[in-house]
């Protein structure tokens, strides 16, 4: 993530980049046996235009959020929550559960209460 690599392929996305290896544990919750999730072209333009303020450098905190988070499955996707640093980032599988993709990657608020309010409604979705 922080080599030439990504930089490369973010200027110019052509295929999927691996953005995160999930734990075994969350393989199970999902029902998958691929471990590595993985950014779209397609998912990148989303996320460049939905979340502009988020940098290159920020992506590699995908990895973090799955080593370090708290995960909640909702609706087949796990939703990693870094709560200390307020980074939100959602692995969805494909239907054959063949692929994994990073389908958002987002940095909370500042705003304390907007940031504690939403933190309660993404930790409310746990046991969905």
């Amino acid at each position: 993530m922080k080599g030439p690599a990504f930089a490369a392929w973010y200027a110019a996305p052509e295929g999927a980049f691996p953005l995160a290896v999930l734990p075994h544990y969350d393989q199970a919750r999902l029902g998958v046996k691929v471990k590595t999730a993985v950014l779209s072209p397609e998912t990148l333009a989303k996320q460049l235009q939905h979340h502009p303020e988020l940098t290159m450098a920020q992506y590699s905190w995908v990895q973090r959020c799955v080593d370090e988070g708290k995960a909640i499955l909702d609706k087949g996707s796990l939703i990693y929550i870094l709560e200390k640093d307020g980074y939100v980032s959602v692995i969805k599988p494909t239907k054959t559960g063949r692929a994994l993709f990073v389908t958002s990657v987002r940095r909370l608020s500042s705003k304390k209460a907007w940031h504690d309010q939403e933190l309660r409604r993404l930790l409310g979705k746990e046991g969905n």
